[in-house]
């Protein structure tokens, strides 16, 4: 019998769950990605060195960053006139309801 802790939902488990399976089973489990070993240390991963950007931002997206304002994803461009209008609602307000333009 082999605890393991579940890394994300699996059947009746939820994230966080520890439960006791037979160690083949478990160590299925455990190369799925679905749970880990609840005694093993974790393990710290760096990003790779491509991901990292100058403004110290990792992941997906970070070198799809562009100094252009119109790429940004919280201005559109007014049909009418063609100036760039900020479509990020203010902190706080309530989220936007009804059909976009």
């Amino acid at each position: 019998m082999k605890a393991v802790l579940f890394t994300r939902a699996h059947l009746m488990y939820q994230r966080g769950e520890i439960a006791g399976f037979a160690e083949d089973h478990a160590q299925k489990l455990i190369a799925a990605g679905i749970a880990r070993d609840p005694e093993a240390p974790l393990v710290a991963v760096d990003p790779a060195p491509d991901q990292i950007e100058a403004d110290g931002q990792t992941g997906v997206g970070a070198a799809d960053k562009s100094a252009d304002p119109a790429s940004d994803p919280g201005t559109k461009a007014d049909p009418d006139t063609g100036a760039k209008t900020d479509t990020k609602p203010a902190p706080g307000a309530p989220p936007a309801q009804g059909k976009r333009r």
